[in-house]
């Protein structure tokens, strides 16, 4: 996995290690009790910055995403022919994560 993360460009770089961050944030929070809205908020924030550094293939980061893909082998599963080893669906991706994002920022602020 860090050989995955370490051959993307830099924004989505930060970004993937940062909704690592987020998703223990809310798991965290989950656990101890506490006020769940602001953590929700700011991973829906990250996975929202995520989806729009995708769609916007922000310093060819669809076009790296895509690479990593190919020349990963998670469990020795070869993706180098697959459809999710292309920029297009890197962008498909890119666009949920925007709905999604969007979605855990609402939830946040309902919540708040």
């Amino acid at each position: 996995m860090i050989t995955f993360i370490s051959r993307l460009s830099q924004p989505l770089k930060t970004l993937y290690l940062l909704w690592f961050v987020a998703v223990l944030a809310v798991v965290g929070t989950i656990f101890l009790e506490g006020p769940v809205a602001p953590v929700l908020g700011a991973a829906g924030a990250v996975v929202l910055l995520t989806g729009l550094t995708l769609v916007t293939n922000l310093n060819h980061a669809a076009d790296a995403l895509a690479q990593s893909m190919k020349d990963y082998r998670p469990l020795g599963v070869d993706y180098s022919r697959s459809w999710m080893a292309t920029p297009a669906y890197a962008k498909l991706f890119g666009g949920l994560s925007i709905l999604v994002g969007a979605g855990f920022i609402v939830a946040a602020l309902i919540e708040a």
